[in-house]
């Protein structure tokens, strides 16, 4: 449903700059342009990097941080490889309001799920809510 509202808006705002004057038309365009790369990089790239982002943060928080997220097993693991970075990050494997994420950290696989709120005006930019981070 959004994806066809979405779509109406931009065929409507090019539908707009062909019809506007010269002057105009340069404005329409760019404001076309901006909308069409932001909406792009959010269905496109967003959701990845902000778990990314999320992820790496709290395994370079404190002790007490990350142990909020993962059982004690897990906890040595990120703390004894803390300064190592997340690399390989596949797409949601998850469906609907839920994502997982695998990524490797370290010389192991770990597993990122959490919930996505897309209630709202958080339809435009979903937040992600990271759940439990393991070792596969």
């Amino acid at each position: 449903m959004l994806n066809i509202v979405l779509l109406g808006i931009l065929f409507i705002l090019i539908a707009i700059c062909i019809v506007v004057k010269s002057k105009h038309r340069i404005i329409l365009t760019s404001l076309f342009i901006l909308i069409g790369m932001y909406f792009g990089f959010v269905w496109g790239f967003g959701d990845s990097i902000i778990v990314k982002w999320q992820t790496q943060n709290i395994l370079h928080a404190k002790k007490q941080s990350i142990a909020k997220y993962c059982n004690q097993k897990d906890l040595r693991y990120f703390i004894s490889h803390k300064n190592n970075q997340l690399k390989h990050m596949t797409d949601n494997q998850g469906s609907r309001h839920i994502f997982y994420y695998c990524g490797e950290y370290g010389s192991k696989s770990i597993g990122i799920r959490g919930k996505i709120n897309m209630n709202g005006i958080n339809i435009l930019f979903p937040k992600y809510k990271i759940d439990k981070i393991y070792v596969n």
